[in-house]
């Protein structure tokens, strides 16, 4: 009794694979590939519009998965596993929770069939008149929860400005390091119309309180991504160049800065802002619609921000650090004080700043940072190397919300003041790029050390740091895109 009930649930689990695995391979069959030049393929596997990012390519395969389970352990064991064990994601939706267009692509060994890494990392939309739409996020899944080295059988990326108003438009993709890979025609799953809306003459003005915002002139800059040139690399869009005057009760407020630009059309493209820190939208639009943040410095009369100064500290010298606990709250947002450190090389295990060294006569003489975790679940234990040319401030912040951002002020014993500043990745130099913006939109995370640098000179022993929280003005204008060149 016991071999024939086994025998039938051989026999039961064969037919379910067997019509699994036929089924898929007629799906399969009419999807989109390519042929690389190592002689795999690359296929299309899904593109789908809508709020959440599909964990599954097939539904089909969560069901089989389910039956699988429920198989006894001695056959289940032997059969494959449907469901993604890994994933990796990176960069962030302009509008998160909002809909997205999601692209997902495999990539096959040609002789055996198997699934491959896809190799793929980037990807851009380019529209009918060639203009860039780079993917807001991207990320891959594969079976193998600990395969040695990358391996990821499924890539994915994520759009939320694509040329809505055409029925189809090109992918384009490329690997970790930029190069080009293939390039597929797609069908746009929503073709979508546009708002009716007038780009107003400039300059504009717009009023809030007894601030005035004028926005003078928009143009685009010259970039490496058109016409043609570097067509296998990726690279960066036209910049898009506003300029601003700002009148305080009439009179020029050269202490408020535009911290943030948001781009939009009037088919709810929402561009991306990575790898490149600058939107870009279709110039051929008819109007496009900039929101803009503007904040003050501290001392204005009309600023909204709230600060904090700590008492004396010693500046610690290169190769050295000093580890501060001091958490003070201001307009509903925590800082926490996490420690400061001279020039050179800061290791810090959970947040908390454990270790330092001069920079060795090899080592780059710049920013870098690495991250490295261990552990499971709950338990995650992390260790950050944080190399800096500069003395830094480590900060956590929480509560930070989108209208607000911070500042970070240096005084050191002579009474000259030095304002903070940040590095971010930049795409093109694969490398880290200061960030002198006064005000800083710090990432909301309270057990996130965010690294601030100060351009002190070399003889102060003591600094004194002030914190603010300032709350934005934001205005919005309603233009017509500058030229007609992409």
């Amino acid at each position: 009794m016991i071999r024939l009930k086994r025998g039938r649930v051989l026999l039961v689990a064969a037919i379910l694979l067997g019509g699994a695995s036929l089924f898929f391979a007629v799906r399969s069959f009419r999807k989109p590939t390519l042929t690389l030049s190592d002689g795999t393929i690359l296929r299309l596997e899904k593109v789908d519009y809508g709020k959440r990012r599909p964990g599954q390519l097939e539904a089909w395969r969560s069901a089989l998965q389910s039956v699988i389970e429920h198989l006894p352990a001695w056959l289940s064991r032997h059969l494959p596993n449907l469901l993604w064990m890994g994933t990796w994601s990176g960069g962030e939706l302009p509008a998160p929770g909002e809909d997205a267009l999601y692209i997902s692509l495999t990539r096959r060994d040609a002789r055996s069939g198997k699934e491959v890494d896809t190799g793929l990392y980037w990807a851009e939309i380019l529209d009918e008149h060639g203009c860039h739409f780079i993917s807001a996020s991207a990320g891959g899944m594969t079976h193998h929860q600990n395969s040695p080295g990358p391996r990821y059988e499924v890539a994915w990326f994520a759009f939320q400005a694509f040329p809505r108003r055409q029925r189809k438009f090109r992918l384009r993709l490329y690997e970790p390091r930029k190069s080009f890979v293939g390039e597929f025609i797609v069908s746009n799953p929503t073709p979508a119309s546009a708002a009716d809306w007038k780009g107003e003459p400039l300059p504009i003005t717009r009023r809030v309180g007894d601030m005035s915002f004028t926005l003078e002139s928009l143009s685009l800059r010259a970039s490496t991504n058109d016409g043609g040139t570097n067509a296998d690399h990726i690279g960066p869009p036209p910049l898009i160049a506003p300029q601003f005057t700002i009148s305080e009760n009439g009179n020029p407020a050269t202490d408020w800065e535009a911290v943030q630009t948001d781009l939009f059309d009037g088919t709810r493209n929402k561009p991306s802002r990575w790898p490149f820190k600058s939107p870009f939208l279709c110039p051929f639009e008819p109007a496009w619609k900039l929101r803009v943040q503007f904040c003050g410095n501290e001392t204005t009369s009309l600023v909204s921000s709230d600060c904090w100064t700590t008492g004396s500290l010693i500046l610690p010298a290169p190769g050295s650090f000093s580890a501060v606990s001091a958490t003070q709250h201001l307009q509903n947002v925590t800082l926490r004080l996490i420690g400061l450190a001279g020039p050179g090389h800061t290791t810090y295990s959970n947040g908390v700043p454990v270790a330092a060294r001069t920079l060795r006569e090899l080592e780059r003489q710049d920013y870098w940072e690495t991250s490295s975790g261990s552990g499971s679940g709950g338990m995650m234990s992390w260790v950050n190397e944080i190399q800096t040319p500069i003395p830094h401030v480590a900060l956590a912040v929480s509560g930070l919300g989108e209208t607000q951002r911070i500042s970070v002020r240096a005084t050191d014993d002579k009474g000259r003041k030095f304002y903070a500043t940040t590095w971010d990745w930049d795409f093109q130099a694969d490398g880290f790029r200061e960030n002198q913006t006064r005000c800083l939109r710090l990432s909301d995370h309270p057990s996130q050390a965010h690294i601030l640098g100060l351009h002190v000179p070399d003889d102060p022993r003591e600094l004194t740091l002030t914190f603010c929280v300032h709350r934005v003005r934001t205005v919005e204008f309603v233009v017509k895109p500058p030229g007609h060149s992409p």
